[in-house]
């Protein structure tokens, strides 16, 4: 069990409301959890496609240990983020590294952004060209472990959401069970029961729901009835970000709970020729942002790297992969300011669509 005194973090937290609204619940639901576990501690990316499949994998290797959903906006802030970095983590998958003075048994992630970190680990799996990190680690420890069948099916599909090569734009209708699913739906099915996880709970109930039936447990009842409700709420945002005007790169603002936020981006993005960003404004009055190039574009145009988001979304403090990542800023007027002189260097048009 963990000391009183980083569960006093959280309360402070909560009080001072510098806290994302859309992510009370799971701060609260986190400190519920933290307040009961004992043992070692396992910190995953969640809720994440790739972080719960990483998770179920670490959960095999380490059975004895607890696994524990973390954010990147719970990693960045100025009181959670040295609590993150307090715990003596048994594992890290999925995740920069964290408490960089203790010694991790294991570390895996694969993004670009970790490449110049201190992993500080015994085992360490990196591979910044992997798919997801879910893949790097199955692939490299799959001859050690005897994972579940039904668990491979779900690491592969992993290597196609973590890159956000979705094959297909996102479904507005009810899901369909996992039998009766084509690939395309299949891809979504599981996309979409990570994203409609509100709480740590609900990360950790996928975790072990994946671990012991694999992709079968994407038919539970509870997970459809959530992705039957997020799949309402993205119409809703996509049909708001149909509004964008067209552009070689767009921005989209909205409020904090406003929109399905990724539905708003993929929406607009259907107006842009090369990417776009959504700036989703918090109650605290900082931002997140999430990045993406246009996988049209990336097809079709072979100088595309050089409009890498994970470069600009590390110059305000975040990071991720070369088409898709995330950041956060201070500010919408600060954070579209430097999207702006990014922009003009590059010699892209700008639209810019103010949905608040």
């Amino acid at each position: 069990m963990l000391e009183k005194e980083p569960l006093h973090v959280i309360d402070k937290a909560l009080k001072e409301q510098t806290i994302p609204e859309s992510k009370v619940d799971f701060l609260i639901s986190l400190q519920d959890l933290l307040r009961k576990v004992s043992g070692p501690l396992i910190a995953i990316h969640g809720p994440c496609p790739d972080g719960t499949v990483t998770g179920s994998l670490l959960q095999e290797i380490f059975q004895e240990a607890t696994v524990i959903p973390l954010d990147y906006w719970f990693i960045n802030h100025s009181l959670l983020g040295p609590l993150a970095n307090s715990i003596q983590w048994l594992a890290i998958g999925d995740l920069k590294p964290l408490t960089p003075s203790h010694i991790k048994q294991l570390y895996v992630d694969h993004h670009q952004s970790s490449i110049s970190q201190v992993f500080n680990a015994r085992e360490v799996y990196f591979n910044s060209s992997g798919a997801s990190a879910a893949s790097v680690l199955f692939d490299a420890t799959r001859a050690r472990f005897r994972y579940p069948p039904d668990l491979e099916k779900l690491v592969d599909l992993t290597r196609i959401t973590d890159t956000g090569n979705h094959p297909t734009l996102p479904p507005l209708s009810s899901p369909c069970n996992v039998e009766a699913c084509n690939d395309d739906e299949l891809v979504w099915l599981f996309e979409d029961a990570n994203s409609s996880c509100h709480t740590a709970f609900e990360i950790l109930d996928l975790v072990e729901g994946f671990r012991k039936k694999g992709i079968y447990y994407l038919d539970s009842p509870k997970i459809r009835s959530r992705i039957i409700s997020l799949r309402k709420n993205r119409k809703i945002a996509w049909e708001a970000g149909q509004i964008a005007e067209p552009a070689d790169f767009i921005i989209i603002v909205a409020k904090d709970l406003q929109f399905d936020s990724r539905s708003l981006l993929l929406s607009a993005l259907q107006k842009a020729k090369i990417g776009g960003v959504s700036i989703i404004e918090e109650q605290s009055g900082q931002c997140r942002l999430s990045f993406r190039i246009r996988k049209a574009f990336q097809k079709h145009d072979k100088s595309w790297e050089k409009y890498r988001v994970d470069l600009l979304a590390s110059s305000l403090n975040g990071g991720g992969h070369m088409t898709a990542a995330g950041a956060k800023a201070d500010g919408v007027e600060s954070a579209i300011d430097r999207i702006l002189a990014w922009a003009k260097s590059l010699g892209m048009g700008v639209s810019i669509t103010d949905l608040r």
